[in-house]
Parts: C-alpha cells; structure tokens; sequence
C-alpha cells in the first residue's frame, strides 16, 4: 500500500470518527421540565420538586427519566436519597406526555414500586391514573403523602430548557489528532521527495 492509500485510509478513518461523534449532538434535542405538587388534601404539608427529562418538542411519547429532586421533610421516605427516578420503579401504569411549543400541553405520568409486598409502597402521579391526580408517596405503607390539586395545570409544569448536551471533548482531541496526522504526512512526503 503507498503512502496516498494508507493516508487516504486514515484520512476517511478519523472522518468517519469524527461524524459519529456529531451524530448523537445532533440528534439530541429533547427537553426538560421541572414539576411542583403543591399538598392540598395531603396528610404531608409542603410541596414536591421534580424534572421530567427527556420529552421532544411537537410531539407525544414517554420522559425518559422522571425525578423526584425534594419533598417536605413529613414525608417519610424509605425510597432512597434524591434524585429518586420513579421511572424504575416495577410498576409503570403510565408515562406520556405532550409537548407543543415546548410545553406540556397534556398526558401525564403513574408509577408504584412495591415495598414488602404493599404494591403501593412508593406512588408518583403526575396528572395520572386516568384522572387528574397529582400524588407522591415515598413512606412504603401509604400513610404519608403529599397530594395536590388535580389536573395537569396543577403540576405546575413549566419549560427548564433543553437537556444538556455535553459538549464532546472527544470531537477536539480527534480534530486535534486529524491536523497532527495531517502535518506528519506531510513532513515525510517532503522528506522523501
């Protein structure tokens, strides 16, 4: 293989490199919201925090991750320190949502984990079960939960931006590697000329 080849072969390697780093950056443009659940027939005053992550604009489907950043300190929680991502929970009842014009327009969110055998051990309702629901429970036995107004406009869902998309360091160390490889190539082939 000459010296053109193997740069050409090099060349179209690191190219190739290079577009499938930018591919993911540019398909990535989902979005997140942050939700409040305001206690208003609760057992538990105060008010939930949340981010529902991973919704694109104009469309409707599933978050990929729904958060529960804080919650007032009556609520028991046995669910583990926040973030606590209720989308892993082992019983998903529902997670779609609809966003237009970056924001929520409808749709909504129910999952469960189940605690010692209580299916209900942990609850997050987001607008959900069918109804209007906003309700989140971490205590294990139902005993103590924070439940809001019903209706998706209670949630208090507003727009935090689109999800942040890491600028890849590795895209510079490849441009980086592609000048030097460049330069190389060139300092032998007027070596040898």
């Amino acid at each position: 293989m000459d010296r053109v080849t193997r740069m050409r072969t090099v060349f179209c390697s690191l190219a190739a490199v290079v577009a499938a780093l930018l591919a993911p950056a540019a398909a990535s443009a989902s979005l997140i919201f942050t939700f409040r659940i305001d206690n208003a027939i609760g057992t538990v005053p105060g008010s939930v925090y949340g981010r529902i992550v991973g919704l694109d604009d104009n469309s409707t489907g599933p978050a990929a991750h729904v958060y529960i950043d804080s919650f007032p300190a009556g609520l028991d929680n046995i669910a583990g320190p926040p973030p606590i991502d209720a989308t892993l929970w082992d019983q998903q009842y529902q997670n779609s949502f609809t966003v237009s014009g970056g924001v929520v327009t409808g749709g909504g969110f129910w999952a469960q984990q189940t605690v010692g055998g209580f299916a209900q051990g942990f609850q997050l309702y987001i607008n959900g079960d069918g109804g209007p629901f906003n309700f989140v429970n971490l205590d294990g036995d139902d005993t103590r939960y924070v439940w809001g107004d019903n209706g998706l406009a209670a949630a208090n869902i507003t727009p935090a931006g689109p999800a942040a998309v890491p600028e890849p360091a590795s895209l510079a160390l490849a441009g980086t590697g592609l000048v030097g490889l460049v330069g190389l190539a060139r300092r032998r082939a007027r070596r040898t000329a």
